[in-house]
């Protein structure tokens, strides 16, 4: 390499390297919101979280009755209260509903629900939209039908 290919190579790994700091930076902010921007009432984004399934899910909720009465009983009209206590519920459009409790520890959502733990990543678009994303199972041949659930501020 002459003395100019040394020049761009460096100039090329200097800008790379200013680029993964700034997006770790930009993602840090992201990754630590603050418990009150979660405080009140949340509603479940059906379009949004479904615009996120993985494709062969999403169509297969075009075909399937039994998946879309899933949906519409599990998912749509979905209601989350965080109260500055530390307790939530969680509200069905069924009208059932369930009482527990929430901690936001960095970016990562625990609640606590008869006696079932969830831990989700928390991700704050801006004060009126977020969403969760789950690790998932630990068997590859089962799917979270949503990856990511998509909340709107009420």
């Amino acid at each position: 390499m002459n003395k100019q290919e040394i020049r761009k190579y460096f100039i090329k790994r200097i800008l790379l390297i200013v680029f993964i700091s700034l997006s770790s930076y930009m993602a840090r902010g992201q990754q630590n919101p603050s418990s009150d921007l979660l405080l009140g009432s949340w509603t479940f984004m059906e379009a949004t979280s479904i615009d996120k399934m993985p494709s062969d899910i999403r169509q297969n909720l075009t075909i399937s009755t039994e998946l879309q009465s899933h949906v519409a009983n599990y998912f749509a009209g979905r209601q989350l209260l965080f109260n500055s206590d530390g307790t939530y519920t969680i509200s069905f459009s069924s009208g059932e509903s369930f009482n527990g409790e929430w901690n936001l520890s960095n970016n990562l959502l625990t609640t606590v629900t008869n006696g079932i733990t969830a831990t989700q990543q928390l991700i704050i678009m801006n004060n009126s939209h977020f969403y969760l994303i789950s690790d998932g199972f630990n068997n590859p041949e089962a799917r979270l039908l949503f990856p990511e659930l998509h909340f709107s501020k009420n």
